[in-house]
């Protein structure tokens, strides 16, 4: 009996079902798609409740919903209503959803054109809770009329979920039900879950959920974004582009004053391409005749509509000719200009969309997490112009936000003013200081070196 091979094939299960839940999450995050897992009982308003999530963010978000069923279409024929993507999964008797399964699901679905896509789970408080399908949240919903006991009798799913939507609470007072008890109940098996008391049918706590979906969703464009950005300046002194510029804008681009404001956006460009000029001279030593425009292309990865290949794979008089294209420069003199009357330099590419959906008055998300309109979120003034723009809204300041351009010491400047006659280094503690002074013995003789000096930061 000793020779007898014992095989613990549940635990085998769950591990490989691991293993696939988080390659499935890394593949997700790579092709900017957000993943979550809703769970819950039947008949807890998980499809009420989906509806009206997706009614808040369509507009804002590409959605489609995974329906898991052990039979029947009848929950993704409403999501359809919604106008959301869907598609029906039949579990053939199972009751639950695991890693491989969701990946089919992903792939009958397809998610080219999603960001956000929502698996609602088989209703069951146990078997879904067990496998991890990959999602990168998990959320549940628990109805009044279920009982205030279920996080002690059902610990696995309230322990895993991030939020708990306690659904129905317009019929609490037929239901021997106690809320706060309940509260309790769940935090005494995840302490860190989001608890959020809703009614689903009358909207009641629906906006406290949809902020709390909006600060997590923050993160789609922002670290699981599908595209990269290139950018890529243009210097130019030849009447001849400047002669274009002057006409399409009504202004003078070399005049000193501002130019474009934000960036202009070429919809009709496969590249995406996005454009502006700031107040000229952009550079500090920069010539009095140049004019340096700044390109951002937001689907690089794409073929151009005049020049036939991608913008990453583009050298820099292609990009310039790309732009001249849009810019409606007759086509027998895009080459001859992109090549003799402008330098281009394609500076670098980021892996990520800067934008974010959020539509809480009550947040003020400032710096590369936001998106302005008709801004490009790829720049110190862009970030600058995000807190004023934060500040102004919240305030009801109704005057336009005033131009503005910034060198590193405009706001070293500010930043050796706050001290008076110290410098920073003097206002810090003995232990800062310490870590300062090793810090600055690696750039000792540089040009940095010598602006710190310059504006008293040591």
């Amino acid at each position: 009996m000793g020779n007898v091979r014992i095989l613990e094939v549940k635990q085998s299960i769950f591990e490989s079902n691991d293993k696939q839940a988080a390659l499935l999450r890394e593949e997700l995050k790579k092709d900017g798609v957000f993943l979550l897992n809703l769970m819950s009982s039947p008949g807890s308003g998980k499809t009420t409740t989906l509806t009206r999530t997706i009614e808040a963010l369509k507009d804002d978000l590409k959605i489609g919903v995974m329906e898991a069923d052990i039979d029947s279409d009848v929950d993704a024929e409403t999501i359809l209503k919604t106008g959301a993507k869907a598609i029906q999964l039949h579990t053939g008797g199972m009751c639950h959803l695991d890693a491989d399964m969701t990946r089919q699901g992903l792939k009958g679905l397809g998610t080219d054109d999603v960001e956000l896509v929502i698996l609602e789970n088989v209703g069951n408080l146990v078997c879904p809770a067990e496998f991890d399908t990959g999602a990168v949240k998990n959320a549940m919903i628990l109805s009044v009329p279920e009982g205030h006991d279920k996080p002690l009798k059902y610990p696995l799913m309230f322990s895993i979920c991030d939020v708990v939507l306690i659904n129905k609470i317009d019929v609490m007072p037929y239901f021997d039900f106690d809320l706060e008890q309940c509260k309790k109940n769940i935090l005494m098996r995840n302490p860190n879950a989001k608890i959020i008391p809703i009614c689903a049918k009358t909207g009641e706590g629906m906006e406290e959920t949809i902020d709390l979906t909006n600060q997590d969703l923050l993160f789609i464009h922002t670290s699981q974004s599908k595209d990269s950005i290139a950018h890529a300046v243009i210097t130019t002194h030849d009447e001849k582009i400047i002669h274009y510029l002057r006409n399409i804008l009504q202004i003078d681009p070399l005049s000193g004053e501002d130019i474009t404001g934000g960036v202009i956006p070429i919809n009709e460009s496969a590249w995406e391409l996005n454009w502006t000029i700031p107040r000229q001279p952009y550079y500090k030593n920069q010539k009095e005749n140049e004019c340096v425009i700044l390109l951002h292309g937001l689907h690089p990865e794409k073929t151009g509509d005049y020049v036939e290949k991608s913008m990453l794979e583009s050298k820099g008089y292609e990009i310039c000719a790309e732009w001249l294209y849009h810019l409606g420069i007759p086509q027998n003199k895009i080459n001859e200009l992109s090549l003799m009357s402008a330098s281009t330099v394609p500076y670098t590419h980021t892996s990520t969309h800067c934008e974010a959906h959020v539509n809480g008055l009550n947040y003020a998300y400032i710096g590369e997490g936001v998106s302005l309109p008709y801004e490009y979120p790829g720049s110190l003034d862009y970030l600058v112009h995000t807190a004023m723009n934060a500040v102004y809204s919240l305030l009801h300041i109704t005057r336009s936000i005033p131009s503005y351009r910034y060198s590193i010491e405009d706001y070293l400047s500010v930043f050796s003013s706050l001290y008076g006659d110290e410098t920073f280094m003097e206002t810090q503690s003995f232990t800062k200081r310490l870590v300062l002074k090793e810090l600055l013995k690696r750039i000792e003789g540089s040009d940095l070196e010598a602006l710190l000096k310059e504006y008293k930061f040591f």
